[in-house]
């Protein structure tokens, strides 16, 4: 499609996701007529049940594409920013993470391993210098976004906090110990790869139902426990922007109409999923240099697989389609990716295990609490600006499941981001212990 109907594509969605499903395609006929690319993008937008600015979150490339590539992994060029400070084995960070081990670093800060000595667990402490606001900013988004999601196949965040003693940033999540799913997936069989790669769909449903795009799938962003769990990690790139509008991932991976101006959306992240699907298959990457040149050469080229290649037909047609040059043409969601692989193979893989389905409850939007979260954080302000003299202390107590663990969760998020201390601690009724949330809070 032109980049000039990205417009029209919103302005058709909005009306769309007011419909009843069973309206929805006498409305497109009507309203989209001959534009069968235009009825077949607002449908396939529909289907994957984006709010309707979702799709439009990624900024258009400008002429001469300017590339700000991933944090992590081998790429052709990169953008710097200065550094975060280097944190040396056995430091103590803000008097609570001691660094046990270097994890690896990006291009915007490092990640390490560290014990969290309040609680006695492991975790990983991700660092961005605050030289540059702009890389403060992302690293920000990031922490917000993992913070809102839960998912078995995600890494959950927890704290976000200025280093003490510099100008750096940091924000602590599980710590994932895995291999990159290329690594894990060496001599392994077309079986192997396929099961990943299902797991890997279902964790971009979920995230893309939430109106997130990840926009950098790639092996070292996609990792796999000892016990053959899979991690998506690294979510640097969601939602973000820096000045000029640029264009942001790794260019072996990105989606080809990420390149010409038009609007991009989760299926970029479905043609990601393709090329990691041929890679993981085939051993190399689907074009020839695997850069820039090769994603823009016009038209867009076609995967072609060995003729020598184990892989069933059904298999490489599914990667095909997900590799297709017009997102209209690929998968929808990647529920629909596992429905294709259970029809092609015979398999009976589910759309949703248990635990991915309670994902889906626990991370909801905050409901219900507004009007309290509102009274914490304009007090709060009141207490900074002077402008209060009420007791710097909440105890928020009640019944178990209305909601308190939420709410002070959402609270914690939202102050930490903004550079202020919050402290917390929780006491239960009967435990004959009256100060131990004080105890636990120092």
């Amino acid at each position: 499609m032109a980049a000039t109907s990205g417009a029209r594509v919103k302005h058709l969605l909005e009306q769309v996701l007011r419909l009843a499903p069973a309206d929805r395609t006498e409305f497109l006929s009507r309203t989209c007529g001959d534009d069968d690319d235009l009825r077949r993008e607002v449908e396939s937008l529909a289907a994957a049940g984006l709010e309707a600015g979702a799709f439009l979150q990624w900024p258009a490339a400008p002429s001469g594409v300017s590339l700000v590539l991933s944090t992590f992994g081998d790429v052709q060029a990169r953008q710097r920013s200065p550094r975060a400070a280097h944190l040396p084995l056995g430091a103590l960070i803000n008097g609570r993470y001691r660094v046990e081990q270097f994890a690896g670093e990006g291009g915007m800060g490092a990640v390490y391993r560290v014990m969290d000595t309040a609680r006695s667990r492991t975790l990983a402490l991700k660092t961005v210098s605050g030289q540059t606001s702009s890389f403060v900013n992302l690293f920000k988004i990031e922490f917000r976004t993992l913070a809102s999601l839960r998912h078995p196949h995600l890494a959950q965040s927890h704290d976000f906090e200025p280093i003490v003693g510099s100008d750096d940033y940091c924000f602590t999540m599980d710590f994932v110990e895995g291999r990159s799913i290329l690594d894990a997936t060496d001599g392994a069989g077309w079986t192997t790869v396929v099961e990943l790669i299902v797991q890997l769909c279902r964790v971009l449903a979920y995230v893309h139902s939430r109106g997130i795009i990840h926009r950098d799938i790639k092996p070292n962003n996609v990792l796999v426990t000892a016990d053959g769990a899979l991690k998506l990690v690294d979510f640097g790139l969601v939602g973000s922007a820096l000045n000029g509008g640029q264009t942001m991932g790794t260019p072996a991976y990105l989606a080809p109409e990420l390149f010409d101006g038009r609007s991009g959306d989760h299926r970029g992240d479905l043609y990601s999923l393709g090329v990691l699907a041929y890679q993981l298959l085939c051993r190399q990457l689907p074009f020839a240099g695997g850069g820039v040149a090769e994603v823009l050469r016009p038209p867009a080229p076609t995967p072609v697989f060995p003729g020598h290649l184990d892989v069933p037909p059904w298999l490489r047609d599914i990667v095909l389609r997900l590799c297709a040059a017009q997102p209209a043409d690929r998968f929808r969601g990647g529920n629909e990716v596992i429905e294709a692989v259970n029809r092609g193979g015979a398999l009976s893989y589910p759309i949703e295990t248990t635990a991915t389905r309670e994902s889906y409850v626990v991370s909801g939007r905050f409901v219900g609490r507004d009007a309290e979260l509102a009274a914490l954080a304009a007090h709060v302000e009141g207490r900074l600006r002077g402008a209060t003299a009420t007791p710097p202390l909440f105890f928020i107590g009640g019944q178990s499941g209305v909601g308190k663990t939420r709410l002070v969760g959402e609270l914690r998020h939202a102050l930490q981001v903004d550079r202020y201390m919050f402290v917390a601690g929780h006491c239960f009724e009967g435990a004959a212990a009256e100060y131990g949330a004080f105890a636990e809070a120092i």
